[in-house]
């Protein structure tokens, strides 16, 4: 396979819009100009995050979603990487992203590329795919389903509550045609008739397989057909997922990147040793010696891709795990709209936040791994440090309670209250020191105390300390 740089790809101009403006706005640059994900800029014009279709839908389930400003909708932070990168390292950093920033050296933002452009740039020998078993691509229960008849308000309700990208339509019991989130982003957008029947909008045809098909000829279909997705079926006709290209191509390379490795790696260390042979003989080995050596930078890249797509199976389970809570969290935030009294609406916050917690750790797990793959980077975006010390000290009140501990925490007055910078790196010391003092604290106290020292430049030094009645750190 021919390794293609990202570079050599048509880049997208990038649209971005505020946290000023309304979702009627960023559904209006989306619908219009055909786009994966709307760009929202931060303050700084530096920092960057982006609106996916997921978010979007969930926010317009709102009758006055066209008046909702962007700055209450959830925001995924846009990943970024030099378009002198690989298109497969750009594969693998974008994960289940619809899209990723491209900067230059100075770190500009240049545009942004999607999978499928990615997806369509590459050239795949398919004749290594008729070798990867399709079962290997089985995604497991990653669609939600609904009945010919239903309206499209039922429609949305399933493909929000259960946090998936596509609708499968049953009829009779059998498949019969699929929805999508773009799909529902575009009939709000153009009419917002949510009573109208869910076969009038369907994507058809509806290209169903088998788990016995060909990979190759599965994937031959879906370019035919300009398919982003089809949908796996079981020997009793069942549906038990849906594949999409970027499923595909991630198998394929699991499976191909390691023999391709191995195989420059040998013929690397033939080339050696005929050099090693003839060095000393004619002008001609010292060429192929040159030759050999200006190769290793691109052999050292190939093998960095390859050790990134041993570490995905940790992003794979994590995405499985992800899947239920965020579900949870779905519900919770459903209920959250019913008619509660304030201390069940109390409840719900904190089991949501007690859920985000849980996120939260999925998530320090997943740092281990990026750590090996150099992928940390530092998020900057305005928070609510106030907001953040309180959430971190209710996940730990009833903890605290069955120990009889008296958790508490004081902010001095001169705070500010809003800060610009990496809100999640900070909840995460905070938990961490604050489960470490309750965990090794029989009987007591509990204190955290914020402070803040303003420097010469309008920035500030941020304190937090901890103070429990626990047998301490050794020193």
């Amino acid at each position: 396979m021919n390794i293609i740089m990202l570079k050599d790809l048509p880049i997208q101009n990038v649209l971005t819009l505020t946290q000023e403006n309304t979702l009627l706005d960023a559904v209006t640059a989306l619908v219009e100009n055909n786009m994966e994900s709307v760009v929202i800029t931060n303050s700084d014009y530096k920092s960057f995050t982006y609106l996916s279709l997921t978010n979007i839908l969930n926010s317009m389930a709102e009758e006055s979603w066209k008046d909702i400003k962007i700055s209450r909708i959830k925001t995924k932070p846009l990943k970024t990487i030099e378009q002198d990168a690989t298109t497969i390292k750009a594969l693998l950093l974008m994960d289940d992203d619809e899209i990723i920033g491209v900067v230059d050296k100075k770190e500009n933002l240049c545009g942004v590329s999607s999978s499928r452009d990615i997806i369509f740039a590459i050239n795949y020998p398919k004749e290594k795919m008729s070798s990867i078993p399709i079962e290997d691509i089985i995604p497991g229960n990653n669609f939600a389903t609904a009945d010919y008849n239903d309206n499209l308000q039922d429609a949305l309700y399933k493909i929000n509550t259960s946090q998936t990208k596509c609708l499968i339509v049953h009829k009779n019991d059998k498949p019969y045609g699929i929805i999508t989130q773009r799909d529902l982003i575009n009939i709000l957008y153009k009419n917002g008739n949510l009573s109208e029947e869910v076969e009038k909008h369907m994507n058809m045809p509806l290209l169903t397989i088998k788990k016995e098909a060909s990979i190759v000829t599965v994937f031959n279909m879906m370019q035919m057909y300009n398919l982003q997705r089809v949908t796996l079926l079981s020997d009793h006709g069942h549906c038990v997922g849906v594949i999409t290209q970027k499923m595909i191509l991630n198998t394929y390379h699991k499976h191909i990147i390691k023999e391709e490795c191995l195989a420059i790696l040998a013929s690397n260390e033939s080339l050696s040793k005929e050099l090693v042979k003839h060095t000393t003989k004619t002008h001609k080995s010292q060429n192929e010696l040159q030759t050999c050596t200006e190769e290793l930078p691109t052999i050292k890249s190939t093998l960095k891709d390859y050790s990134q797509l041993e570490n995905m199976s940790l992003v794979n389970v994590s995405h499985e795990i992800k899947t239920p809570l965020n579900a949870i969290m779905g519900y919770m935030e459903l209920l959250s709209f019913t008619s509660l009294d304030k201390k069940q609406s109390s409840y719900i916050n904190k089991t949501s936040n007690s859920i985000d917690y849980l996120l939260h750790l999925l998530n320090h797990i997943l740092d281990f791994n990026k750590i090996e793959t150099g992928q940390v980077n530092i998020s900057y975006a305005p928070f609510d440090i106030h907001a953040l010390f309180s959430d971190c000290i209710d996940l730990f009140q009833m903890e605290a309670k069955k120990k009889n501990l008296l958790l508490e925490y004081e902010i001095e007055t001169y705070v500010p209250q809003y800060f610009y910078g990496d809100s999640y790196r900070i909840r995460q010391v905070v938990i961490n020191i604050l489960s470490n003092a309750i965990k090794f604290t029989e009987e007591g106290s509990i204190f955290l105390n914020v402070i803040a020292n303003e420097n010469e430049n309008s920035t500030y030094n941020v304190e937090f300390v901890i103070s429990d009645t626990g047998i301490g750190i050794s020193k």
